[in-house]
């Protein structure tokens, strides 16, 4: 049957009932994938046929196999026959085996039921004694009644009693195995750098508080940690290879009288163990994040900036250029593209020819992680952070200034910066 549905041309059969249960489905359903009559028609014909060989091949098959098995021997060749009957032979093993294997389990099942029926029927005798002794607690309850205020006061005492006793002790992790189970929890794609900045914030926690259980540590710690971190002097953490403990950060600040590290540092050890004791408290081995509920950051900038006056500046570009290893044009690109585009001075060393695409008829800068070069390590650079990577439109005065023709001649060279001496201009 042709049948026409939205999405086309269909064709529709069913199966003849004597051969239902070897196909294994009362109708055969086609989508012919046209919604021309005119296509379809053809389609469905050869279907049918095709449908029908397979209705007449089954049947033909069914009649084989309901024939007896001498039948089928004897038609066999003669050294064929001993193959035939050890297949029979064997076949009729298995069965037997498998029906033995059904007779146990169903033995099996039996025995279990049969232990069932014996534990309700002792639960139910048991029940019953129950019901005998509870009634006679009730009859001598009633001959006691006059000592109820009795009963009432024994309770009193008991409940004072257990006041006394200890609450049980709710699970919680050592500070030091918490920062392993937390790292270990981080994503793969977390750069080591962010692994390294919270290992170093964790350290020197437990410099400040000892280590001792989650649920241990109280509002007073925290305190004492913040004081204690407010008295680092500025230089902190500028020396990697500084092996100080806090203690004696604070002790040398404090004899040198050295300027003190800024509210937004302390700000984000805070967050780095707010976020720890965050992901324990999702789990109840905490009970409070004692790192939230308002502590007071100094974050204003140290820093007074003052704005560069017009002549200042004309005094400035002025000035004969006087550094040798990089080139004035160099230089003047670098100035260009950070007062135009407000990138930062090593994402514009970094730059590549193929940073610089078309977007929509616009030619933007794309900045983004850079793989290392055969042969040139140096060259392998990531974003500072995941908001780092982003595209930044260029302006015409960058265009006129000809930072596409010196993207353009790189390309050409094969060179991996846009001018190779920016990777180095950073330092100058």
């Amino acid at each position: 049957m042709l049948i026409r549905l939205q999405s086309g041309y269909h064709f529709r059969r069913a199966v003849p009932s004597h051969v239902r249960d070897i196909v294994g489905k009362k109708e055969l359903w086609l989508s012919l994938g046209t919604n021309k009559r005119e296509v379809a028609k053809p389609y469905a014909c050869a279907v049918f046929a095709e449908t029908e060989r397979l209705f007449r091949s089954v049947m033909h098959l069914k009649t084989e196999l309901s024939e007896n098995e001498n039948f089928i021997r004897n038609e066999l060749p003669e050294d064929a026959q001993e193959l035939f009957d050890l297949l029979i032979q064997d076949y009729q093993h298995r069965i037997a085996s498998l029906q033995t294997q059904y007779d146990h389990q169903r033995l099996r099942h039996s025995m279990e039921s049969l232990e069932q029926v014996e534990k309700l029927e002792k639960a139910r005798n048991l029940t019953g004694r129950s019901v005998h002794l509870l009634e006679r607690t009730v009859t001598d309850l009633k001959k006691t009644k006059a000592s109820l205020p009795d009963l009432t006061d024994i309770q009193s005492q008991i409940k004072d009693m257990k006041a006394f006793l200890a609450p049980k002790e709710k699970p919680s992790p050592l500070f030091s195995e918490a920062i392993k189970i937390f790292l270990e929890s981080k994503d793969t794609t977390v750069k080591s750098t962010v692994i390294k900045s919270y290992e170093r914030t964790f350290k020197r926690f437990l410099e400040v508080c000892g280590d001792k259980p989650m649920r241990d540590y109280t509002g007073a710690d925290v305190g004492h940690f913040k004081a204690l971190m407010e008295q680092l002097p500025e230089s902190y953490g500028k020396q990697r290879n500084d092996t100080r403990t806090v203690q004696e950060f604070v002790a040398d600040a404090k004899k040198r009288k050295l300027a003190r590290i800024s509210g937004k540092s302390v700000k984000n050890h805070f967050t780095k163990l707010s976020g720890l004791w965050k992901h324990f408290l999702l789990r109840d081995l905490v009970d409070r994040n004692v790192f939230t509920g308002g502590w007071q950051f100094d974050t204003k900038s140290k820093t007074n900036r003052v704005r560069w006056s017009d002549n200042d500046l004309k005094a400035i570009a002025g000035q004969p250029w006087q550094f040798g290893t990089i080139s004035h044009k160099t230089a003047s690109m670098i100035v260009g593209i950070a007062s135009y585009t407000g990138m930062r001075l090593e994402e514009i060393c970094r730059l590549r020819p193929q940073d610089i695409q078309e977007i929509q008829g616009i030619p933007c800068i794309l900045v983004q992680d850079h793989p290392a070069l055969k042969g040139k390590p140096w060259m392998e650079w990531s974003a500072k952070t995941e908001a780092g990577k982003r595209v930044v439109p260029i302006c015409t005065a960058l265009q006129q200034a000809g930072l596409l023709d010196l993207a353009q001649r790189a390309m050409n060279q094969k060179r991996g910066g846009i001018e190779e001496p920016l990777i180095g201009a950073r330092g100058s």
